[in-house]
């Protein structure tokens, strides 16, 4: 009987690129999303997948302290918020909305602020 070896470098690598897209998913439903309480959720699953990533960074206590601050009390209060407030703009289905109107105006200026970041 022959025991196979784990390879744990690939395991993390793997677990890694699950949190990084995590993250990225959970931001990109908050960008294209119109629904505020949706948006509020999936800033949530990006949070989460940015305290995995400080887990593989070695950062336990930043993870942590990610989890409790963001997740757990700032997260929660901006839910409350959309919650508690009264509705300007519904739609049929009880849906708040939110208006994207500017996008060519908002990657105007991002790719710039992407191009700088990444010299």
């Amino acid at each position: 009987q022959y025991i196979q070896q784990i390879d744990w470098q690939m395991i993390r690598l793997v677990s890694f690129y699950v949190f990084a897209a995590i993250t990225i998913l959970g931001a990109t439903i908050l960008l294209f999303t119109k629904n505020v309480l949706y948006g509020a959720y999936s800033l949530l699953v990006a949070f989460l997948g940015v305290a995995g990533i400080y887990v593989f960074a070695g950062a336990d206590f930043i993870a942590v302290t990610q989890i409790m601050v963001y997740v757990g009390g700032i997260l929660v209060l901006l839910i409350f918020g959309i919650m508690l407030t009264r509705k300007q703009k519904t739609s049929k289905d009880n849906r708040i909305l939110v208006g994207h109107k500017n996008r060519f105006g908002a990657f105007i200026v991002a790719i710039p602020i992407l191009v700088v970041y990444l010299w």
